[in-house]
């Protein structure tokens, strides 16, 4: 985005993120408060074709949503434990200084 730095862009697009999340937890909520509706006009009918396309129309697009979520939480914690592994492994080799943490940080990030 023109005129923002990277870090604020890095912000905004976990902000979407976060929206993105509880957008799908809001929709999740719905499908809980309205399940005795389901049981009984949807799943109380013959029929097969028809609730394979709602279950996946109805519960696919928040499922979704919130896997990839928890896929980039999980990678996020990876790296940032990988780097704490890096920096004790950096300590030990005799390093005392910040900066190779912070290099090692900011390449970590960019990948």
């Amino acid at each position: 985005m023109p005129g923002l730095s990277e870090a604020v862009f890095i912000s905004h697009l976990n902000l979407i993120r976060l929206e993105q999340l509880s957008a799908a937890l809001a929709a999740l909520y719905d499908h809980v408060i309205s399940i005795d509706q389901e049981l009984e006009l949807i799943w109380g009918h013959p029929g097969h074709s028809a609730k394979i396309f709602y279950v996946l129309i109805r519960y696919g697009g928040d499922s979704l949503v919130i896997w990839l979520f928890a896929c980039e939480e999980a990678n996020l914690y990876l790296r940032l434990h990988s780097s704490s592994l890096a920096h004790l492994a950096l300590i030990r080799g005799g390093v005392k200084s910040d900066s190779a943490y912070v290099e090692l940080i900011i390449m970590l990030v960019k990948d």
